[in-house]
């Protein structure tokens, strides 16, 4: 056992005080930068002379709806944060007792790039108090706050300036906190795996974390031709919401989250992705990886094995919209079940085929995985035959943070979480997770319910 680790230490922000929660030690909303005006980079925090009282949850993102009806983002204790521009704040969750430092588990939350929060990650506690993790969250700016660019000096991915400042923060202080800055894994889901897959094609932020874990990520970054069509239909949204409206830096924040819904309601879904400025982000992923040697670069694939399936969770007609916008050649006469996985394909298990080859072509070590479960404490679950649940996206979330103290889970349940949340802690510690190396025509890791269905199947993306 350990020394206990103190709840008080120095930080660049200053000393902040935390928390005993659940076995481990929390420190919340600890300040990493600030946003001084719109549309300009993050500048770092400043030391604060008094003790940082770090009990609480900081403000948020301005929150938005990707689809219409989408409901309003909350945190884990169910208090709805202040949403805000300014909310350059990050959570830590670490080991009670510490002997050695610990590999850091970084999460980058999902939400289509509108939504969601640092707050939002349902049980870090396990990979702190079970396998010796400490895991940080954070928040930066999303929508229009963070993925629009005005065209103004510096104004490119500001929501990705907000991560690499987070993550020079944290190589300079997460020591502090019992962890290694040198052994530093990032992880996200669905968005939140396009953002770490988004780093690797940052060159400032590769010194700065070892290892990358993707889930549901598609890792696909916008143009800098279809930014600028973006930013052209918002500026001609705005104007058609209001005459008033003539400088987007100016408008209220409320103003903001108008336009966007104006461009929910005309399109149905509207989300944020960053994208290809030819400066902070020079190139796509794919190039990216390809482009130079990733000797020493871990990563971590994962998809769902029916990652479009949340459609049969929609009205029929959303599939229909989804599949002409998104395969190119749309094929006459499929019927709904073709169209899903025609999109589970094209959307998701491609796009990880060609990470996995760009990667590990340039001498990644790279490792895929295959999530092949619905547990039955997702919202749909009590919905639905247990024959109609399908492994689809993102429903390995409740894998990744599963909780024993949820009362609705089953035996399979917690099979299945443990192998998932025993492979990412080993990649975050050793760089291993488990299985063999991925390599072109060699097989993908299947987690599925039944412990003797864990096997080696071919992939299927």
């Amino acid at each position: 056992m350990g020394a206990t680790a103190p709840l008080t230490v120095p930080t660049t922000s200053g000393r902040v005080r935390g928390f005993e929660e659940r076995g481990v030690r929390a420190w919340h909303g600890i300040r990493y930068g600030r946003v001084e005006a719109r549309f300009t980079p993050p500048v770092p925090e400043r030391a604060a002379a008094d003790v940082v009282d770090a009990t609480r949850f900081g403000p948020i993102s301005w929150q938005l709806q990707m689809i219409s009806g989408g409901g309003q983002a909350r945190g884990r204790i169910g208090r709805v944060p202040q949403e805000s521009e300014d909310c350059l704040v990050l959570n830590v969750w670490a080991p009670a007792d510490v002997d050695a430092p610990c590999p850091v588990l970084v999460w980058l939350h999902a939400g289509g790039g509108s939504s969601g929060s640092g707050c939002q990650v349902e049980n870090p506690h396990v990979y702190a108090a079970e396998h010796g993790c400490v895991v940080v969250s954070l928040n930066w700016r999303l929508g229009p706050w963070g993925a629009l660019d005005p065209g103004l000096e510096s104004s490119a991915n500001l929501g990705v300036r907000d991560q690499l400042l987070a993550l020079r923060w944290l190589r300079d202080n997460i020591a502090a906190f019992g962890g290694d800055p040198d052994n530093l894994t990032l992880f996200g889901v669905s968005s939140g795996g396009t953002a770490v897959a988004g780093l690797l094609a940052v060159p400032s932020a590769r010194p700065l974390f070892r290892r990358c874990a993707v889930y549901s990520g598609g890792g696909r970054l916008m143009s800098a031709e279809e930014m600028a069509e973006f930013a052209d239909r918002f500026r001609t949204t705005a104007a058609r919401v209001s005459d008033a409206i003539t400088d987007l830096r100016t408008v209220p924040n409320v103003a903001l989250r108008h336009i966007h819904n104006q461009l929910v309601a005309e399109h149905g879904f509207f989300g944020y992705r960053p994208y290809v400025d030819g400066e902070l982000v020079p190139s796509t992923v794919v190039d990216a990886l390809a482009g130079s040697a990733q000797t020493g670069l871990e990563l971590l694939i994962s998809v769902t094995a029916e990652e479009a399936a949340f459609l049969y969770y929609a009205p029929e007609p959303q599939t229909d919209q989804w599949y002409e916008r998104n395969i190119p050649d749309p094929v006459p006469g499929l019927d709904r079940d073709e169209k899903v996985r025609a999109l589970t394909k094209r959307l998701f298990h491609d796009p990880a085929e060609r990470m996995s080859q760009a990667a590990a072509g340039s001498g990644a070590a790279v490792w895929r995985q295959l999530y092949d479960y619905h547990p039955t404490n997702t919202e749909c679950a009590p919905r639905l035959p247990e024959a109609e649940r399908r492994a689809h996206h993102a429903v390995d979330l409740k894998s990744l943070f599963y909780s024993a103290a949820d009362e609705t889970n089953t035996e399979a349940d917690r099979e299945v979480a443990v192998r998932v949340q025993r492979s990412l802690a080993s990649f975050a510690r050793t760089g291993d997770p488990g299985w063999k190396q991925w390599l072109p025509d060699r097989f993908d890791q299947i987690v599925a319910a039944d412990t003797d269905q864990r096997r080696e199947a071919r992939a299927t993306a």
